[in-house]
């Protein structure tokens, strides 16, 4: 952060409906949640793929348990 925004934020007159710096901040902001939702969903996809994937696992294993002790 540049000094002058540092001076300006930390000085009396700052009043954040007037700030200089609120079209930047709320940009930035907007960039950085737009990010986040983005990685978030791409995050839940791959787990969603690997839920489904070890779920055949799970069910074969299932399976061969209840076939066992049926013998």
């Amino acid at each position: 952060m540049s000094p002058m925004l540092c001076d300006y934020y930390e000085s009396s007159y700052h009043d954040v409906l007037t700030c200089p710096f609120h079209a930047y901040v709320d940009a930035t902001y907007a960039s950085v949640e737009k990010q986040i939702n983005e990685l978030t969903d791409k995050m839940i996809e791959n787990m969603k793929v690997r839920i489904a994937e070890h779920s055949q696992c799970f069910k074969q294993s299932r399976e061969n348990i209840v076939s066992l002790t049926l013998v």
